[in-house]
C-alpha cells in the first residue's frame, strides 16, 4: 500500500513546478486559458492529478489518466493534460525510492530536478518581462511592471493585477485634460465618449469600451490635486 501514498506525495509536487520558469519563446503545450485555470483552481488541479495518478497507477491502461482527467478538468486543453500524464510516468520511473524511504525534501528534490524542466518546457511556462512571476499567473508577461502585489506605479495601469484600476495606479493619467486637478472637467471629457468601442482615448481601465467602470475610476480619484 506504500505506492499510492508515494504517488499521491509526488503528484503533489506537481503544481510546485508552476514556480519554475524558464526565460524565452518557445510555445508550450498549455495556453493561455490553461494558465488562467492553473493559476485560479491550483488546488484542485493538484487533487485532480493525485487522484488520476494514483488511479491509473496500476491500471495498465495507456489513455486511463488522460479520460480520468479530461472527465474532471474538461476545459483543459489536451497538450496540457498529457504533460501532466508525462510528469506522473517521470516521477514514478525516477522517484518512488527517494519518496517512499526518503525525506519530503528528498522528494521534493527529487521531482524538481527529474521531472521539472522537461515538465516547464511542455507547458511552456516562462517568464517573458523577467519579473519573477510566470506566464501562468502574470496578467501581463510583457510588462514587468504588471504581476500579482505589484506596487503602483501611477501611470495608468493594473499593476497588481487584481482587475481593478486603483487610484494610486492609474494616477494623473486620470487628469484628462491636464489642468492638474480631477474635476467636472474631466468628467465630461470622459462622458463624451461614453459608450465608445476599441480605440477610446478615454478607456480608463483598458477593457476595450467606456463604461460606467470608466466613471467609477474617475470618481475614485475626483478632486485629487496632480
Amino acid at each position: 500500500m506504500k505506492v499510492p501514498h508515494v504517488l499521491r506525495g509526488c503528484c503533489s509536487l506537481l503544481l510546485v513546478l508552476l514556480g519554475m520558469i524558464d526565460v524565452g519563446h518557445a510555445q508550450g503545450q498549455c495556453d493561455s486559458l490553461d494558465f488562467i485555470l492553473l493559476c485560479e483552481e491550483q488546488e484542485y488541479i493538484r487533487e485532480v492529478v493525485s487522484d488520476c495518478g494514483i488511479g491509473c497507477f496500476s491500471s495498465g491502461e495507456d489513455s486511463c489518466f488522460f479520460q480520468c482527467f479530461t472527465e474532471l478538468v474538461p476545459t483543459m486543453s489536451a497538450g496540457c493534460v498529457n504533460c501532466f500524464e508525462e510528469q506522473t510516468d517521470c516521477i514514478a520511473d525516477n522517484c518512488l525510492f527517494p519518496c517512499a524511504f526518503g525525506t519530503a525534501d528528498a522528494c521534493s528534490t527529487c521531482v524538481v530536478e527529474s521531472c521539472g524542466p522537461a515538465y516547464v518546457v511542455c507547458a511552456g511556462i516562462m517568464d517573458f518581462d523577467e519579473d519573477g512571476e510566470s506566464n501562468v499567473c502574470d496578467c501581463d508577461d510583457t510588462n514587468p511592471a504588471m504581476y500579482s502585489g505589484a506596487p503602483p506605479t501611477g501611470e495608468g495601469v493594473d499593476n497588481d493585477c487584481d482587475g481593478v484600476l486603483s487610484q494610486e495606479e492609474a494616477g494623473c493619467t486620470l487628469d484628462l485634460n491636464d489642468d492638474g486637478l480631477i474635476t467636472v472637467a474631466d468628467m465630461l471629457l470622459l462622458l463624451s465618449e461614453f459608450g465608445c468601442l476599441g480605440a477610446c482615448q478615454h478607456d480608463l481601465n483598458d477593457d476595450g469600451i467606456v463604461t460606467v467602470a470608466d466613471i467609477l475610476v474617475l470618481l475614485g480619484a475626483f478632486g485629487t490635486d496632480c
